[in-house]
């Protein structure tokens, strides 16, 4: 599985993935994630200390930055079960460069092309301010339009509307699901007309300080990660084309994830024929 983190710059990407990660390391978790790198591994224990002790956010990053974790937790058979998988983290100031032969901007677009997750992080503080207009936001949808929906691929977007505490402090407008769900429309009729789209229930963060919808977020893509090793360990049991496959896949998730469930904050979950 590859992750990818979007959004643009100060949204709280790189915050988001500490803390989910450091969540994982809590004791009672049925799961845990660890950086196979041990370098990045340290760095990112001691953000999550940072954060954890001080309130000392992590810096934002300055280049796209990637890494492989492994998760691995037991699930309610007592049966160990684990994979691995990538996250990318993009500079959010990289969406708005304007020079398309930047090889750091070539680069987010081969990984738009290659995620099998998308975690689009919506700034609320940004989205309801009174001098908010959707060009603002231009870039950075028109990248995921054109480059997230590669042919054939399967591809989860579970947006994810951060710093929400922000914006609650400072007063929402009486229209502010309205206003996301406006922005998130595009993307429901991209998902409509692609049976191997999947898109979450909007996800709303209320800070650090409330871990609740991270973790929420977390659980969808760690769910969804497992989903696809074990789809990948089938296919290479079975190397036989299989023409209806896609469609089962489709029924077969709909089912473990979103069957019966309903989203608190008012998103819907997009169902598919």
């Amino acid at each position: 599985m590859k992750i990818l983190l979007y959004g643009n710059k100060g949204v709280g990407k790189t915050t988001f993935w500490v803390s989910v990660c450091g969540m994982t390391w809590q004791a009672g978790g049925r799961g845990r994630v660890r950086c196979l790198n041990p370098q990045a591994q340290q760095r990112l224990t001691a953000a999550w200390e940072a954060l954890t002790n001080r309130m000392s956010y992590p810096p934002s990053n300055e280049k796209l930055t990637e890494e492989f974790y492994e998760f691995c937790q037991t699930g309610d058979n007592g049966e160990r079960q684990t994979f691995i998988f990538q996250c990318t983290d993009i500079p959010g100031e990289l969406i708005s460069r304007p020079d398309d032969r930047d090889p750091e901007l070539i680069r987010l677009k081969i990984r738009l092309r290659q995620a099998n997750v998308i975690v689009l992080f919506l700034d609320a503080p940004s989205i309801f301010a009174e001098d908010f207009c959707e060009e603002q936001m231009y870039d950075m949808f028109a990248y995921l339009y054109q480059y997230g929906d590669a042919e054939g691929k399967q591809l989860m977007i579970l947006p994810l509307v951060s710093r929400f505490d922000l914006a609650a402090a400072a007063g929402l407008p009486c229209s502010w699901k309205e206003q996301i769900d406006a922005l998130l429309w595009p993307l429901e009729k991209m998902a409509e007309g692609n049976p191997n789209i999947i898109l979450e229930p909007r996800c709303i963060s209320a800070g650090i300080a409330n871990y609740d919808r991270q973790q929420e977020a977390f659980e969808r893509l760690m769910a969804y990660g497992l989903f696809l090793s074990e789809e990948e360990r089938r296919k290479k049991k079975d190397k036989k084309a299989d023409t209806g496959r896609s469609v089962g896949q489709r029924t077969l998730l709909d089912r473990l994830f979103h069957s019966g469930r309903k989203e608190n904050t008012g998103g819907r979950t997009i169902q598919k024929p």
